[in-house]
């Protein structure tokens, strides 16, 4: 099977999806990765293809933006709907272009409205999906609550 999956956040958003292009790959499948380009290093190093989406996350929620600044949930929902309102007519292209003659479309993140437009459009299955963080994903000093047998532990990812 030929399978596009497609994402758009940050590096956490990539990652995991590249690890699932190569993890298909494996089995046999093809998949390409499409997400913002400055996220897919993860797809390159697995030797995965990987298609860049329009947009530079890194520079919108940098650290002089008012998201980064405190702004709050209300704040952080704006400027993501607006990468999403700005991109997403490129994006439809570029899922699109991609998706010719795939299986199936893997979606998520701030893309995923654009994705299940493209699948239907080219008549493929569509197969929504989320990322739920559960684990620390950088070096972090962990510190178990009260009462739990963990100690203190250095944890890399």
């Amino acid at each position: 099977m030929k399978f596009v999956v497609t994402t758009y956040g940050t590096e956490g958003d990539a990652r995991p999806f590249a690890a699932l292009c190569r993890g298909l790959m494996d089995a046999g499948h093809e998949a390409r990765l499409l997400a913002d380009a400055a996220t897919l290093g993860s797809a390159h190093a697995l030797g995965v293809p990987a298609t860049a989406l329009n947009g530079d996350i890194r520079g919108i929620l940098s650290a002089d933006r008012a998201v980064a600044k405190g702004g709050g949930f209300n704040e952080t929902a704006r400027v993501l709907a607006k990468i999403a309102n700005e991109n997403a007519e490129s994006w439809l292209r570029t899922i699109i272009e991609a998706g010719e003659g795939c299986d199936a479309i893997v979606v998520a993140g701030l893309a995923a409205f654009a994705g299940f437009s493209a699948a239907e459009y080219l008549g493929v299955k569509s197969i929504g999906s989320g990322m739920i963080p559960i684990s620390v994903v950088h070096l972090h000093a962990v510190e178990a609550g009260t009462g739990c047998c963990f100690k203190k532990v250095q944890i890399r990812g």
